[in-house]
């Protein structure tokens, strides 16, 4: 998942998120990954590292074999951002 400034990626073996910093603005990039009602959980992944930093890994452990949304944030929670739907899956 991509938007102006970040990028965002999610494994559901492992609950892992990568967030990449896209744009030199000097702010940093966030990939977090929320439930879908009626659930209620969700986790951020911050890349503080700026453009040239690479990636970030994060790794976290939520419900599985449910339906969430992996966002994309430039600048978190007032710049651009994008999200998709995942599914989070149990590795048995």
């Amino acid at each position: 998942m991509s938007t102006t400034g970040a990028k965002a990626c999610f494994a559901a073996y492992g609950d892992r998120v990568w967030v990449k910093d896209t744009k030199a603005n000097g702010q940093s990039a966030a990939g977090t990954i929320t439930s879908v009602l009626p659930a209620h959980w969700g986790r951020e992944c911050f890349n503080h590292r700026g453009k040239d930093g690479g990636w970030v890994m994060c790794d976290f452990d939520v419900p599985e074999n449910q339906k969430g949304l992996l966002w994309a944030v430039n600048n978190p929670f007032i710049g651009s951002q994008a999200y998709t739907e995942i599914w989070t899956t149990d590795p048995a």
